[in-house]
């Protein structure tokens, strides 16, 4: 019984010291794809970004023109009985040589487009959450969560006054238009 009152005690008391630590968590939220849209550098950073995979499309297209014309060649003399079979293997192998490479390149097109995006978006990326940052410290914040991922939002329900979005764009020296 004496180890139960001394149970329930420490409990008490650690909740006594606790309430003023809950009570001094404040949480906020930004909508992180909303501010990064808006950003100004934005227009700049997804038009070098459409440069280059339009850069790597172009490529692209000439490797498979190039392919497609080798393929109807092989064809053109397979029916007209040019090849010996040690040609029309070499035919065959260059063709298929060809292919690889054009799924190779394709491959390592989408990639070089992740790297771009990740390396222009980094920049970015710290200063809004710098600008984030700066904005809970001044609020008082002790957590500031992201108000949607893909669309979906997280936050359910907040208080106006968590809402950072404005702030963080002010900080960023984002225009917002009247209304939002």
């Amino acid at each position: 019984m004496q180890h139960l009152r001394r149970a329930i005690s420490l409990c008490f008391l650690l909740l006594i010291f606790q309430l003023p630590t809950l009570a001094q968590t404040k949480i906020g939220y930004v909508n992180v794809e909303l501010i990064m849209l808006r950003m100004p550098e934005m227009p700049a950073v997804n038009s070098t970004i459409q440069t280059f995979e339009n850069q790597l499309a172009k490529q692209l297209t000439t490797k498979q023109q190039y392919a497609q014309q080798r393929l109807e060649e092989y064809q053109r003399k397979l029916e007209a009985n040019e090849y010996n079979t040690i040609t029309k293997k070499e035919a065959e192998n260059e063709i298929l040589r060809l292919d690889q490479e054009i799924t190779k390149f394709s491959q390592d097109s989408q990639q070089r487009i992740m790297e771009k995006r990740s390396q222009l978006m980094d920049p970015l990326t710290t200063k809004l959450q710098k600008a984030i940052d700066e904005a809970a410290a001044e609020g008082g914040f002790t957590f500031v969560l992201n108000q949607t991922i893909n669309g979906v939002s997280n936050v359910l329900y907040a208080p106006d006054n968590a809402n950072l979005n404005l702030v963080v764009m002010k900080k960023l020296g984002i225009q917002v238009p009247d209304g939002n």
